[in-house]
């Protein structure tokens, strides 16, 4: 492999998608400090069966990819598949701005295949989502 010495949280280059999911199932990939990044970088370079692999492990590298996805899925200037598979990893969070920023990205949404992901995303975090949008909508502004 070459990109791992003998400890995994040293890594130092890009692994490919194979790499990447090996090293998620065989190691604590949120403790190696570059695995947001790696894992942000191989969801834009790939295609949608790689994209598809990569979202389900994705949020093994936690709360460091959120920022980074939020900006994918808030940028219209991104492709809207990519845009669909970084709402679809969001809503695997229970987190209160995740789950505000995606009721502010669904008000703006023009593009129908994204806003039912956001929709889904939503009902995936019904709950605590609730406890976010009853205050919401009960503020005047």
């Amino acid at each position: 492999m070459g990109y791992v010495e003998t400890d995994p949280a040293i890594a130092i280059q890009q692994p490919t998608v194979h790499q990447f999911l090996s090293l998620c199932t065989e190691n604590n990939i949120a403790e190696i400090p570059l695995a947001a990044e790696w894992g942000v970088q191989l969801l834009v370079d790939s295609d949608f069966h790689e994209r598809w692999r990569i979202a389900k492990v994705l949020s093994k590298v936690g709360d460091s990819i959120l920022t980074p996805l939020l900006a994918i899925a808030e940028n219209p200037s991104q492709e809207t598949e990519l845009r669909w598979f970084a709402i679809r990893i969001l809503g695997q969070y229970r987190n209160p701005e995740v789950i505000a920023r995606l009721l502010v990205l669904i008000e703006n949404c023009q593009e129908e295949f994204l806003a039912d992901e956001i929709v889904r995303a939503l009902v995936q975090l019904e709950e605590q989502a609730t406890d976010y949008i009853v205050p919401l909508i009960q503020d005047s502004e």
